[in-house]
């Protein structure tokens, strides 16, 4: 069993997409994503590539998704991978305003380092992908 971890994020309309899933793994080289409303709110599939590595996540998320929110993913790889975090429960809530200096796609991890998911998503995509195919 997984101990809890926090992670504060700052986000914008522009960067919520990439956020709302940046604690699911694998989620770069999105092939297929299909958002459906759902009894408790969306249910969200995404089909997704790391490096030759398919990987489908189902996603569930409810709250209003401006105040609060919760969710559980489950993730499936097409080949073994080290560690596969098996179902995962997951929330978040609104604490106000970014803080001075944060810009919309920061993440700070529990072990104190700033990544920013909307750069590294970017930087994923265009990344040695000249004749590269999935």
């Amino acid at each position: 069993m997984m101990r809890q971890q926090k992670v504060q994020q700052c986000t914008s309309d522009e960067a919520e997409s990439v956020m709302l899933l940046s604690v699911v793994p694998g989620q770069e080289h999105c092939h297929d994503v299909a958002v459906k409303k759902s009894v408790k709110g969306h249910a969200i599939r995404t089909g997704c590539f790391v490096h030759d590595n398919r990987v489908e996540a189902v996603v569930e998320l409810s709250g209003d998704l401006q105040t609060a929110y919760q969710g559980v993913f489950e993730v499936k790889y097409s080949k073994p991978v080290r560690f596969n975090p098996g179902r995962t429960e997951f929330e978040g809530r609104w604490l106000g305003a970014c803080k001075a200096g944060q810009r919309a796609g920061d993440m700070l991890l529990p072990n104190g380092a700033t990544v920013n998911v909307v750069d590294d998503r970017k930087r994923a995509e265009t990344h040695g992908h000249e004749g590269h195919k999935h």
